[in-house]
């Protein structure tokens, strides 16, 4: 039973909203034929039954097979996503952005295989499509809440890919005959509401919220959280790396209303990141978690979330929460071409960090994704914690709406949120 939602949904107080849970990836999304191509096996199927995976953060979904497109063709095939929220021993992951299935329901899947021989969805949610029938026509779509598609760069899908409901048999037949036929499966408005196919991703439970309770004990001295950084460093940023993490943790910590204590403890061969709990909070650079980055197509730029305990939770002013006892960030293969083309590659890298480190705050999006709504508002729009990396240069400056949501979790002493925003 999944006892924490992947939810940005957002519980109104007043000016701002706390999230359910808030783990993130940032990708920039392929266009069909990219992923057609980066796809082993593709296969239309029906999920039935989901387990966790003994010693690993994964769930892994038996998927019965009723058409092979692509590659291999088999009855039954095992698709394993990373994040368990329900695991056989030890703290919970969930990252958001990762595909979340029901048993019963049907999937069109664009498959690799991973480096320790498992199967896996094509960049996360990416290659996971939901086949829905309306009208007597069978539909698919890609819902990809909690995760955020990079902004500044020019993307790689067109508009309709990126949000279109494709027709199945259209879309199946392309994917047989392409490159010879041409792409014409997409259909205008689909007839269906996406939210109603989001309720496994996107609602919260009622109180799956996520703390730090170690920031409120004893001296700062003695409630700091350390996190280290990999010490192979990230290609294509002066420094490696290590400097724009420093100053990531430096943007929530400094902020004086609040009582957040992230502090820099050097460097670290660990790697397990967020396919193990290893009790080390740490910026993972040149991860295989995902497939590499690929500068031409797209692909995942970073994937971060905090660790939990799902059976444990503590209570702050009147809430109950879920308690974090650890987080990691990690940062794709291949990304340092994001970076260099940047107009501003160490800010940028900082930006994105201190987004993710946010993520493992207990903060969601201000706007931008299927749950927090548009940005409409320029107070949502220019936070740091916008859906949307802006890639302009700001770096991790925190906003209004960055520093009232942090105060609701995390105020300093006997602060109302309102004082410790201003702050």
């Amino acid at each position: 039973m999944r006892r924490s939602s992947v939810a940005s949904t957002f519980v109104a107080l007043a000016l701002l909203t706390v999230p359910a849970w808030a783990p993130a990836t940032t990708y920039v999304l392929l266009n069909d034929r990219a992923l057609a191509e980066r796809a082993s096996r593709i296969v239309r199927g029906r999920v039935d039954a989901v387990h966790a995976v003994e010693g690993r953060a994964a769930l892994e979904y038996r998927v019965a097979v009723e058409r092979t497109l692509q590659g291999v063709s088999e009855e039954t095939i095992t698709v394993r996503v990373p994040g368990n929220p329900a695991p056989v021993h030890g703290p919970a992951l969930e990252v958001w952005g990762a595909p979340a299935f029901t048993p019963g329901e049907r999937v069109l899947l664009f498959l690799t295989r991973s480096g320790d021989g498992s199967e896996r969805v094509v960049h996360l949610a990416q290659g996971a499509f939901r086949v829905v029938e309306t009208a007597g026509r069978p539909l698919v779509v890609r819902p990809l809440p909690g995760a955020r598609e990079a902004a500044g760069i020019r993307p790689h899908a067109t508009e309709a890919e990126r949000h279109g409901w494709r027709d199945l048999e259209r879309f199946e037949a392309w994917l047989v005959e392409r490159p010879a036929r041409r792409a014409d499966y997409f259909v205008a408005g689909g007839g269906v509401h996406t939210g109603g196919l989001l309720s496994a991703m996107a609602e919260a439970d009622a109180w799956g919220r996520l703390r730090w309770f170690a920031f409120d004990r004893g001296p700062r001295s003695a409630r700091r959280v350390s996190w280290k950084t990999h010490s192979i460093g990230q290609r294509g940023l002066p420094g490696a790396g290590h400097r724009e993490v420093r100053a990531a943790l430096r943007a929530w910590t400094r902020h004086r209303g609040s009582n957040v204590a992230y502090v820099y403890d050097g460097v670290t061969d660990a790697t397990a990141g967020l396919a193990e709990y290893d009790r080390i909070n740490s910026v993972v650079f040149d991860s295989t978690m995902d497939e590499p980055y690929d500068c031409a197509a797209g692909g995942t730029l970073a994937i971060g979330g905090p660790w939990y305990e799902e059976e444990a939770d503590g209570t702050f002013r009147g809430r109950r929460y879920h308690r974090i006892v650890g987080a990691d960030v990690e940062v794709m293969r291949g990304v340092e071409c994001f970076f260099e083309t940047s107009r501003d590659p160490r800010r940028a890298a900082l930006e994105l960090i201190a987004h993710e480190l946010g993520h493992t705050l207990g903060l969601g999006h201000s706007c931008g994704d299927e749950s927090s709504g548009d940005c409409r508002s320029r107070r949502s729009d220019e936070a740091l914690m916008r859906a949307y990396i802006h890639d302009d240069g700001r770096g991790g400056r925190l906003t209004a709406w960055d520093r009232a949501a942090i105060c609701e979790l995390y105020p300093r002493g006997r602060l109302t949120g309102a004082q410790c925003a201003g702050r």
